[in-house]
């Protein structure tokens, strides 16, 4: 069974790409919780410039999700 790269806990069903939280897939719950608000927020940010919301980057290479301060491993 695949783990959730946010909550470490099983992945039943639906996988989903954890970024820009973190690297490698998530749950279904982290991804409603987690990962869609953090992509809306930098959707509304103004962080893709221009490109508005109707652009849909490779997340993995914008944002390095060990870099994301919320989401952040502690020292």
């Amino acid at each position: 069974m695949a783990k959730c790269a946010i909550c470490s806990g099983g992945i039943f069903g639906a996988d989903h790409n954890a970024a820009p939280v973190r690297r490698g897939r998530c749950c279904e719950s982290c991804n409603t919780v987690h990962v869609m608000p953090t992509r809306m927020d930098m959707a509304f940010s103004g962080l893709f410039g221009d490109k508005g919301l109707g652009f849909a980057p490779d997340w993995d290479a914008l944002v390095d999700p060990l870099e994301h301060l919320q989401y952040k491993d502690s020292e």
